[in-house]
């Protein structure tokens, strides 16, 4: 048969899976211990005791391991716990301590900044035994020196445990981090800190320095003629292709390529090792003008293999050796084994045992999102190869050879790339939130940068460590000149409004093992398997498939005939998001964080996920309580890529980065500025439930406009001018959302007189001290307080003078440093119960009413 059906996997790939199910287990439990579950039903060869044993034996050894590496260091030295607190309790006035540490790794990142990891931090001047246990991150923006693995560095900063927010079903980037042993960070720019380099860096460090400083050199020495400038984008993706320093590509560049489904390509993966496969070739090609005779030992294909593993490994030296780039390797170094042996082996033969030496070696490597993706892809392209060779026209139906060859090569390459976008749907939209339905760009993009610019990148740096600088510069400008056409080509599309992905409803978790068990039946069916015990597999396959796609729409089904009322304080780090979900699937938004930093979109990273999980991108209604940045800096993104019924706003303008796009979303939304004594009802009647506005109060003429709140209204301003809202079902208060009120306009509600009475108190800006009121709070009596707020932040938020008052009172406070994403649900009988995500911990009423 030319194109023989696949064949099953063998016993040792199913302990495999459960070996790396239990490692995934330490993170996402419950998903990988049904997933093992659905194994083990479907694989009948486990059918039997002692093999679900060895099953079940991997699978608990794999979750032991990784929740024993995951687990945060206790032995923490006194210096450590001394420097934390004092940022916890905002005192700024201490100086940050002298630390040492010893350079482990260094990695150049987007917008010229380098990503350090360090060991043996501690005290300048300390013994070993004062260190920070684990590795520290150190993330250095502008960075005025480059130390080298093996160095010494001291400077001024104050660590702090790694963290990242924590929303229920998102991806947290602080799990990846302890993954790899680190457990501390800290951030500096330019010479803050005064950093010092002390001792030699390692021989390998050196060497590989030595080649990059040669290589950046003649890069910006080329001629300037054929680029736009000696640091365009286009020479900049150049390093990162060969050493993985991507410090001269800009947070723009790297966007572009993100929304293009391409950022795969600026990594450094299995697909740049065509370089090393044309180098195989190329001194085959000059092996046999010497030697004729050579093909007559062996295939042309194994020499080529054989002499492509040098050049791979040298590559991965050089790169630095990335988990995917490992895979790589390790996948050509098996197939070259197994044809040396005159072994031929299938892909899954050939992946497995790459994967085993990684997991085995590094059982962390299975957590890396790089590593699983390029496995995935791998396999999905051994699986989905057999079939399409089955189905494509063969080169004879066409008039000339050549021509047939390499039409049939276009559509392998088309609907490969094709399987692998469908096979990683799901994945994408729950990672990344892009479906890649540009993925007809790497049929562009990845032929020219294979066969042009990777080897002219490599020939240049071989002229350029050899002295051969006008070669090596000509060689680099031709090869940054398609970089910077394509990216031209992306800023084309970006500007068209093409570029940019839709926001997508987020498919439950159940939807990847749905889709693991889909593939391979697609893929059995169409590589034409005749057996009787493979079509039985094939139905297996397909029926749990189906039934567990069944699983995200029928929860879309129940979520909006559920009749609770939800509140979602968002884990939007300093800033505060509050998503409402009203009887009816009625959704409000009021405010939607926002982020100093231009490289992340607290809208496009959280805010939008948590919309539209298991749910539609549409919301009733938008609320902005003031226009500042850790308010409303996330909701341009939301007001673009969401269907909103209406904004409404304080009437205020925006300042600074956010005063554009926020001005741009007013003009494009039906808008309202609500006052005092309005409400908004939700849809459903007779619900009893109000969405009241206690401030700001109207002003004195109608109607009101922008320039008539401005003339009227001129004593709330900035924080004071904030949107107060309660939340209330038949006149009892559910929640009390306050934005960033101060003690002026908190003291103006109590005048009026208004019920402000609520279960739950969101507190004013944040937990401030300058914003405490006890009146207020007593005034409110809640059975519970909140405070979105950032860890650890400069600000000491929540405020010692609240924390106090609320512990004399009886009243629990919850933060979302924390606790994460805090959920609050009422039943019909107003029952509250309050769900942490992060220590996922529920409080089944904590809120009995004290008697104070």
């Amino acid at each position: 048969m030319r194109h023989p059906p696949l064949q099953p996997p063998l016993l040792w790939h199913i302990y495999l899976l459960f070996w790396v199910l239990g490692i995934l287990g330490a993170v996402w439990t419950i998903p990988a211990a049904i997933s093992a579950l659905i194994l083990t039903f479907l694989e009948v060869r486990l059918h039997r005791p002692p093999r679900i044993f060895v099953g079940i034996l991997l699978f608990l050894t794999g979750l032991g391991i990784a929740s024993a590496k995951l687990e945060p260091p206790g032995d923490v030295p006194d210096w450590a716990r001394e420097l934390t607190a004092s940022a916890q309790d905002n005192r700024q006035k201490q100086s940050p301590r002298r630390l040492c540490g010893h350079v482990e790794d260094v990695q150049g990142i987007a917008d010229s900044r380098l990503r350090i990891t360090l060991s043996q931090v501690r005290p300048d001047g300390s013994p070993l035994s004062e260190v920070l246990p684990g590795l520290t991150l150190w993330t250095w923006a502008n960075p005025t020196l480059r130390p080298l693995p093996g160095q010494d560095i001291c400077l001024s900063q104050r660590p702090h445990p790694v963290r990242s927010t924590s929303n229920e079903n998102l991806a947290d980037s602080a799990t990846g981090w302890r993954a790899r042993g680190v457990f501390w960070t800290f951030w500096s720019r330019g010479e803050k800190g005064a950093p010092a380099v002390f001792g030699e860096p390692s021989t390998s460090a050196t060497l590989r320095e030595r080649f990059r400083q040669a290589f950046m050199h003649t890069l910006d020495a080329a001629p300037k003629s054929m680029t736009q400038s000696p640091l365009s984008q286009g020479r900049a993706i150049l390093p990162a292709l060969i050493f993985g320093d991507k410090s001269g590509i800009d947070h723009h560049t790297q966007k572009l390529f993100s929304a293009a489904t391409l950022a795969h390509s600026l990594a450094l993966s299995g697909q740049h090792l065509a370089i090393a496969g044309l180098l195989g070739l190329f001194c085959i090609w000059l092996a046999r003008k010497c030697c004729p005779e050579i093909y007559l030992r062996r295939p042309r294909a194994l020499l080529a293999l054989a002499a492509s593993c040098p050049p791979a490994l040298l590559y991965l030296w050089l790169g630095n050796a990335p988990p995917s780039l490992i895979r790589a390797a390790c996948m050509l170094l098996v197939l070259t084994f197994f044809l040396l042996r005159d072994a031929p082996r299938a892909t899954p033969d050939i992946l497995a045992p790459a994967l085993c030496a990684i997991t085995a070696l590094h059982p962390m490597a299975a957590l890396d999102t790089g590593l699983q993706l390029s496995v995935l892809c791998v396999g999905v392209i051994g699986l989905s190869l057999p079939g399409i060779r089955r189905l494509l026209p063969s080169s004879e139906v066409f008039p000339c050879r050549l021509i047939g060859k390499s039409v049939r090569a276009g559509l392998q390459v088309l609907f490969i790339s094709l399987c692998i976008q469908i096979a990683l749907f799901p994945l994408n939209v729950l990672l990344f939130g892009n479906a890649g339905f540009w993925f007809v760009l790497n049929l562009v993009w990845l032929p020219v940068l294979g066969l042009f610019i990777l080897p002219g990148a490599a020939l240049g740096l071989i002229a350029a460590s050899v002295g051969l600088d006008g070669p090596a510069s000509t060689i680099l400008t031709l090869s940054a000149l398609p970089c910077d056409l394509f990216i031209a080509l992306l800023d084309l599309l970006d500007a068209a409004g093409l570029l940019q992905p839709p926001l997508l409803p987020r498919p439950h978790w159940t939807t990847l093992p749905a889709f693991a068990c889909l593939i391979p039946a697609t893929a059995l069916y169409l590589s034409g398997v005749s057996s009787k015990k493979a079509r039985h597999t094939v139905r297996r396959l397909t029926l749990a498939g189906i039934l567990l796609l069944c699983i995200s729409p029928a929860l879309f089904l129940i979520e909006r005939m559920d009749h609770t009322v939800q509140c979602r304080i968002l884990d939007v780090g300093q800033g505060q998001a509050v998503l409402l979900r009203l009887p009816g699937h009625e959704r409000i938004l009021i405010d939607g964080g926002g982020s100093h930093s231009p490289r992340f979109d607290t809208g496009e990273a959280i805010v939008g996920p948590a919309i539209t999980r298991i749910g539609l991108p549409r919301l009733d209604i938008v609320v902005s309580s003031h226009p500042d940045l850790d308010h409303t800096g996330g909701l341009p993104y939301i007001l673009e890529n969401c269907v909103v019924g209406s904004l409404w706003h304080n009437g205020h303008e925006a300042e600074g980065p956010l005063k554009k796009p926020w001005a741009t979303a007013l003009a494009r939304h039906t808008t309202r500025i609500p006052a005092a004594g309005e409400s908004l009802a939700p849809c459903i009647k007779d619900s009893g439930l109000r969405l009241e506005v206690l401030h700001p109060p109207a002003p004195n003429t109608a109607p009101r406009s922008l320039a008539q709140w401005a003339d009227s209204a001129q004593q709330w301003k900035g924080n004071d001018a904030s949107i107060v809202l309660r939340l209330s079902r038949n006149g009892h208060g559910l929640v009390l959302i306050t934005g960033d009120a101060g003690r002026n306009a908190l003291t103006h509600i109590l005048e009026q007189g208004l019920a402000v009475q609520a279960d739950v108190l969101i507190a004013p800006h944040h937990g401030s001290d300058k914003n405490f009121l006890p009146a207020f709070i007593d005034a409110v009596h809640p059975s519970l307080v909140v405070a979105s707020c950032g860890f650890r932040n400069r600000w000491g938020f929540p405020g010692q003078a609240l924390k106090h008052w609320l512990q004399e009172q009886g009243i629990p406070l919850l933060t979302t440093a924390e606790e994460g994403e805090i959920i609050l649900r009422w039943d019909a009988d107003r029952e509250l119960n309050v769900l942490g995500d992060r220590h996922g911990r529920i409080f089944p009423d904590p809120c009995k009413k004290s008697d104070r």
